[in-house]
């Protein structure tokens, strides 16, 4: 491996990392990221148009993991009664295989610290997996580095936490490895990965859209006006019921639902049903297409 010296988050860092393949790049390119794609990934190489997903949640948790990181090192250090550091690393051979370690100790192996809920923590306390994603990178991290060891340390940035350790799998690395050479020469070659059901098509003509968005708007708009014209009606006539010019405004009252789940008996059946029986019982899904002028 080859110690690269960069602060990590620094401008200079992320210019760094998007001239390469890093441990967070290598889900995308295996196709276990839950929130990127390959083409996505490629895109955002090559510096062109990229339409994201809106999701405060995630941003939460990127920001927040990035801020707390020093915290959850701090906590494995004490918990391990020895030093991690982190560090920047490039392959010996192939210098467009990165990694941003959170930790490194040569004696003892890779520190990769998550932010990660109560479901992962408990999860990877009992069964000692985590979560695909998590898996891939830290995959990727063991081939940059060299190491044979990982210790994936999911934390609430409070006070629980679960400490995983992974292995080098040799022919998980190898198959990884093969993918991401073929990605790096795929970028080099200007050669882009074809659409996913999770990619956004950008299309060359975009009249339905401007039409579509144009539409939209109004429609937002006078729903909001017909909205504050019935709140100003009914607070200036004062009646439950009120008819002119074709217009009817009445007021109704509808009874709540039941809250089944508080009923005791009902509650005290569910809490004791695993998962997968209840999952079995789920309705058959369907799609829903959503218009977002964001």
């Amino acid at each position: 491996m080859k110690i690269i010296d960069f602060k990590q988050g620094t401008n200079e860092w992320k210019e760094w990392r998007l001239k390469g393949i890093g441990g967070s790049d290598a889900p995308a390119i295996d196709g276990s990221c839950p929130y990127k794609t390959v083409r996505s990934l490629f895109l955002e190489k090559k510096k062109l148009p990229l339409v994201k997903d809106e999701d405060d949640s995630k941003e939460f948790i990127f920001n927040k993991g990035n801020e707390i990181e020093k915290i959850i090192r701090h906590a494995f250090q004490e918990k391990m009664q020895d030093s991690f550091s982190p560090i920047c690393l490039e392959h010996d051979k192939y210098n467009y295989l990165k990694a941003s370690l959170d930790g490194l100790n040569e004696s003892k192996g890779i520190l990769e610290a998550k932010l990660v809920g109560k479901k992962v923590i408990d999860i990877a306390t009992a069964e000692k997996t985590i979560p695909k994603h998590h898996y891939t990178q830290i995959q990727h991290q063991l081939l940059v580095s060299g190491a044979e060891i990982a210790y994936w340390f999911g934390h609430d940035g409070k006070s629980s936490g679960a400490v995983v350790l992974i292995k080098a799998n040799v022919e998980f690395i190898k198959i990884l490895e093969e993918k991401e050479h073929k990605f790096w020469d795929d970028v080099l070659n200007e050669k882009i990965p074809p659409l996913s059901d999770r990619d956004y098509l950008i299309p060359e003509d975009q009249t339905l859209l401007l039409e579509l968005k144009e539409a939209v708007a109004k429609e937002k708009e006078l729903k909001k006006t017909s909205e504050e014209l019935k709140a100003h009606a009914i607070n200036s006539y004062g009646h439950t019921r009120i008819a002119g010019e074709g217009v009817k405004i009445y007021k109704s009252t509808r009874n709540g639902s039941i809250d089944y789940l508080e009923i005791p008996e009902i509650k005290n059946i569910i809490k004791d049903l695993s998962p997968d029986y209840l999952e079995s019982f789920r309705k058959k899904s369907s799609d829903v297409w959503t218009v977002s002028l964001r």
